[in-house]
């Protein structure tokens, strides 16, 4: 209802609305506050975005973001692995999670100098 008076009145576009509930329903599943930060600061941008320039901005804005995520490094690690570069086991790895103790092969990105994890020690004597 706000959201239509909004519309009526030409203080926002349709898209702005539409954008704007999308990302409110996605804040309910973020699972950190510093994470929920984040995810403010880029939604007000693409927001702003969208704003001035419609779906036209909406585009060019995620565009600029997914091209600046794709060049950040993290602890030496590409911020998109095992999306870019692709890395179908990593990708396996990521979806399908096993507990730790189970996993066998470390994960290629941290260029392990043994690619087999240790077996577990016995805790009997």
């Amino acid at each position: 209802m706000i959201g239509q008076i909004a519309i009526e009145a030409g203080i926002f576009v349709p898209e702005v609305i539409l954008y704007t509930s999308a990302a409110s329903i996605g804040g309910f599943a973020t699972p950190s506050y510093e994470l929920q930060l984040a995810n403010k600061m880029v939604r007000i941008l693409l927001i702003l975005a969208v704003g001035f320039f419609h779906v036209p901005g909406f585009m060019f804005a995620s565009t600029l973001f997914i091209i600046y995520l794709a060049h950040v490094r993290n602890m030496n690690t590409p911020y998109l692995w095992p999306f870019i570069p692709f890395n179908p086991t990593g990708l396996f790895n990521i979806v399908i999670r096993r507990a730790l103790p189970t996993s066998v092969i470390r994960p290629s990105i941290v260029r392990p100098m043994d690619k087999y994890r240790q077996p577990a020690k016995s805790k009997t004597k």
